[in-house]
C-alpha cells in the first residue's frame, strides 16, 4: 500500500473545484489499494463531497488577496513539506499549480493557470496578472518545476507552450483530457430552455459564459456593442453574460455594463443544472477570452450542439477545430464582423451536430477514464506497475 498526499487546498475557482470533486474520488476508487491524504479547501462542497474508505481529508481555510498569497507561500515553503514527512507519503500530487521548494517524496504538478503559459504582451497588462505577482508566479514556477517528477497539462497546447516557456524536457509533462460533465451529457438531449435567453425575440442570443476574470475579456463588450450599432445589429444581436453580482469585481463590471443594456443583459451566476437550458435556448456560445488552459465550456457547447463563436487563439483552434467562427478578442471590429457573418449565414445545424459528435469522441468518456490515467501517472512515477 502507498500513501499519497493530494494537496488539492488552491482550488478555490469554480471550474478547478469542479475538476477537484470529479477527479479525487474517481482517482481514489481507482487505486483502492492505497491510502490517500486530501488537503483541500474547508469550503461546503467538499466537505460534502463523499469519497471512498481509503480517503482521509484535511480540510484548510482560505484567506483572500494578499493574506491568501502569504499563507499559500508558507504552505509551499515550509507547510506542505512537513505534511508530507508526518504522513510519511510516498508520493506527494498537486492541483494548484506551483510546486514546493522541496519535498521528501517523487511530486506529480497538474498545472492548470494558463496565465504561468502566455506573456503578458500575449493577454494585455489589464487581463493578467499585476506586474510583481506575474514576475513572482513565473520564477518561481521555473524554479520549482524542474524538481518536479512530472507535470500534467489538459492540452497539447499547453504541454507545448511550458516546454518551451520554461524549458521542461516534453517527455515529463503529460496530457490529460477532461470529460464533457455529467449533467451537461445528461441534459443534452433535453428541450428545457432558460427563460430569459428564450423570451429574447432577437434572432442572435450569445450565451458569454464566463465568470468574472480579466482573462475572460468582458471589458471587450462596451467596445463591442458600439460597433455592433455602428453595423446597425443591435437590433439583431443580444448578448447574455453570467457575473455574479455577489462578488465586488462583477458588481462593478456588470454597473458599467447596464450603459449598454440594449445589446447585453446579465443573467448572474448560472448553476450546473442550468446551463443545457441556456445553451439551448442561445444561438451560439459566445467566447472572447484571452487564455485558457482547457476550456471545457466548448465540450459543454458541443455537446448541446450550438455553434461557437471565439477568440482566435491556439487554445481554441485546438480544441474547436473547424466548429468555430474565430476573431480577434482585442478588436470590437474583428468580433462584430464574426457576429455579422453568424447572423447572415448560422450553417447547417445537422452537419454541425454530426462534426460536434465525431469531436467529442476524442475526449474521455467519464472521470473514471481521466482517473486511469492519472494512476498511470502516478504509478509511473512510483516505478511501480501499472495493474
Amino acid at each position: 500500500m502507498k500513501r499519497i498526499l493530494v494537496n488539492a487546498t488552491n482550488l478555490t475557482g469554480w471550474g478547478s473545484a469542479a475538476i477537484g470533486l470529479s477527479l479525487l474520488p474517481a482517482l481514489a476508487g481507482a487505486m483502492p489499494e492505497d491510502s490517500f491524504i486530501l488537503l483541500v479547501p474547508d469550503e461546503g462542497a467538499f466537505r460534502r463531497q463523499e469519497y471512498p474508505a481509503n480517503v482521509r481529508t484535511r480540510f484548510l481555510k482560505r484567506a483572500s488577496g494578499l493574506r491568501n498569497d502569504l499563507a499559500r507561500l508558507g504552505e509551499l515553503l515550509t507547510g506542505l513539506p512537513k505534511i508530507a514527512r508526518r504522513e510519511r507519503a510516498d508520493i506527494c500530487f498537486t492541483l494548484g499549480d506551483l510546486s514546493p521548494l522541496r519535498l521528501p517524496c517523487p511530486h506529480v504538478l497538474f498545472v492548470q493557470q494558463p496565465l504561468l503559459a502566455y506573456s503578458r504582451r500575449e493577454i494585455g497588462a489589464s487581463a493578467g496578472w499585476k506586474p510583481a505577482k506575474h514576475l513572482f508566479m513565473t520564477a518561481y514556477f521555473g524554479l520549482t518545476v524542474r524538481g518536479v517528477s512530472e507535470m500534467v497539462v489538459q492540452t497539447p497546447v499547453m504541454a507545448a507552450r511550458l516546454a518551451e516557456r520554461f524549458r521542461v524536457d516534453p517527455r515529463r509533462i503529460g496530457v490529460v483530457l477532461q470529460p464533457v460533465p455529467k449533467h451537461v451529457e445528461q441534459g443534452a438531449g433535453s428541450r428545457g430552455l432558460f427563460p430569459a435567453i428564450a423570451a429574447c425575440e432577437k434572432p442572435v442570443k450569445l450565451l458569454f459564459l464566463a465568470g468574472c476574470y480579466p482573462h475572460k475579456n468582458h471589458a471587450i463588450l462596451p467596445g463591442l456593442a458600439r460597433a455592433l450599432r455602428s453595423r446597425g445589429l443591435a437590433g439583431d444581436v443580444q448578448i447574455f453574460t453570467t457575473l455574479d453580482e455577489d462578488q465586488p469585481p462583477c458588481r462593478g463590471l456588470v454597473e458599467r455594463l447596464s450603459a449598454d443594456s440594449d445589446v447585453v443583459t446579465n443573467l448572474g451566476r448560472i448553476p450546473g443544472p442550468d446551463v443545457v437550458p441556456a445553451l439551448r435556448a442561445s444561438s451560439a456560445l459566445f467566447l472572447p477570452t484571452l487564455a485558457e488552459s482547457y476550456g471545457l465550456i466548448y465540450l459543454e457547447a458541443l455537446a448541446c450542439e450550438r455553434p461557437v463563436l471565439t477568440s482566435d487563439r491556439d487554445f481554441a483552434r485546438w480544441m474547436c477545430r473547424d466548429l468555430a467562427r474565430y476573431f480577434d478578442p482585442r478588436h470590437p471590429g474583428s468580433i462584430a464582423d464574426a457576429i455579422a457573418a453568424f447572423r447572415t449565414s448560422p450553417g447547417d445545424p445537422a452537419r454541425f451536430a454530426r462534426l460536434a459528435r465525431e469531436r467529442l469522441g476524442d475526449f474521455p468518456r467519464d472521470w473514471q477514464d481521466v482517473a486511469v490515467q492519472f494512476r498511470s501517472i502516478l504509478t509511473r512515477t512510483l516505478g511501480m506497475t501499472v495493474l
